[in-house]
């Protein structure tokens, strides 16, 4: 016997009778895709007859009949990457400007290549609108700004902001807010990768702008990697850092016999060693997290920062202070400093 495919396509408001059995059968592939659909229009197929593939955002009323068992295989959908895009962008004439939108808007072929009558600032600028901070950093709040992607196999996803252009509207639109909610979304962010980036890339530039004031800053050495301190323990190896006032140089990376006692910043955000240091006093690490390994070329760094400044201090919200732990190399010699939350 011959096997014969085909496929079909149909309008929405013309599918097969659904006693029809010659097409609604165990033979068949259905794919449906939910973008302007509802339940009710799930609802109107027989997808338990066929082998039918549900293309959807984590939309609850739109999946919750297909966690009954039998129980389906669950994919995700990686957003695409540029390459893929521009195999596909000939198809689509009028997205003249399809790269400047995938640098602004990530990897969803729609908003890069579709909807294109809008410009990519001002689509992003409108959907931080339309949402509050807590929208933005809802993992299951799928939209413009927040995009979930997977690798392969693709049964597992994760979270992530659009772009950097889409975090910079959030916290220019929501970064006053944040600031000073940055205890409360910290505590409450349970490893959510959203509510990290954006306190993170809030945090740094704060912290900057405290050395750059200068003060002092309580401060704790850190012994040994896996030692948490105990409650009983209040002030365990608790000193004072103390931090002179200066204007910061901005510079492209660390070399011998720079300005002491004078805040340096590295010109590029990727600074691959250390994210700021004082020459005579030590280098600082900022983090809004209990992991962060020490960056290659640090070790190097500090060597070059004179004698008795070979530390590296991590600035760290109150969160972390007292439950941060030394971390690799163990022969750096390295600090817990308490940066306080804004007020």
């Amino acid at each position: 016997s011959t096997l014969t495919e085909m496929v079909v396509f149909f309008q929405w408001t013309c599918p097969p009778q659904k006693t029809d059995i010659f097409f609604w059968n165990d033979t068949l592939w259905c794919l449906f895709d939910c973008k302007g659909k509802t339940y009710a229009d799930l609802h109107k197929l027989p997808y338990m007859k066929c082998t039918f593939i549900l293309s959807t955002s984590p939309r609850r009323e739109m999946v919750n009949d297909f966690k009954k068992p039998p129980v389906p295989q669950e994919f995700y959908m990686p957003t695409w990457s540029e390459a893929e895009m521009e195999a596909i962008a000939p198809f689509f004439p009028n997205a003249t400007g399809w790269r400047d939108r995938f640098e602004s808007l990530g990897g969803i072929p729609r908003h890069v290549l579709e909807d294109t009558k809008q410009p990519p600032a001002q689509m992003l600028e409108s959907a931080c609108t339309d949402y509050s901070l807590d929208d933005c950093i809802k993992e299951k709040v799928v939209h413009l700004l927040v995009h979930v992607t997977s690798t392969a196999p693709y049964t597992d996803s994760s979270v992530c902001y659009a772009s950097q252009t889409a975090l910079n509207v959030i916290v220019r639109h929501k970064g006053h807010e944040a600031k000073h909610r940055m205890g409360e979304l910290l505590a409450s962010c349970q490893g959510n990768p959203l509510i990290s980036a954006l306190c993170g890339y809030i945090f740094e530039p704060y912290a900057i702008e405290l050395l750059e004031k200068g003060s002092s800053f309580k401060c704790r050495e850190l012994v040994h990697g896996n030692k948490k301190i105990k409650p009983s323990d209040t002030k365990p190896n608790e000193t004072t850092l103390h931090i002179p006032s200066s204007i910061k140089i901005v510079v492209d990376k660390v070399v011998p016999n720079q300005t002491r006692n004078r805040l340096h910043v590295p010109k590029t955000t990727n600074y691959v060693a250390i994210d700021a240091w004082i020459p005579g006093i030590g280098a600082f690490q900022m983090t809004v997290g209990k992991k962060h390994d020490i960056k290659g070329g640090a070790r190097d760094d500090l060597a070059m920062l004179g004698q008795g400044a070979n530390k590296l201090y991590w600035l760290l919200p109150p969160l972390y202070y007292k439950s941060f732990t030394k971390k690799s190399p163990q022969d750096i010699e390295q600090y817990a400093v308490l940066i306080p939350y804004p007020e």
